[in-house]
């Protein structure tokens, strides 16, 4: 999951690497997304930009970063 995100970062950069908690948990299940959020390696707010105001998204920490190298 981790090496996912990082993959995304390096093709559309850091501020285009994220995704929506919703879409996480469906991709990567319940237990991991929860385990890499509590453990700092995602980054969860919720936002209120264009039309994804109000949602959760997620993206890499620099801990996570880290990790997936």
């Amino acid at each position: 999951m981790l090496s996912d995100f990082l993959s995304l970062e390096n093709f559309y950069g850091r501020t285009g690497a994220v995704c929506s908690i919703e879409e996480a948990l469906e991709r990567y299940g319940e237990s991991r997304v929860r385990s890499a959020l509590s453990q700092g390696y995602l980054v969860k707010r919720k936002i209120c930009i264009g039309p994804d105001c109000g949602r959760d998204l997620c993206w890499l920490s620099d801990a996570g970063r880290h990790k997936a190298m």
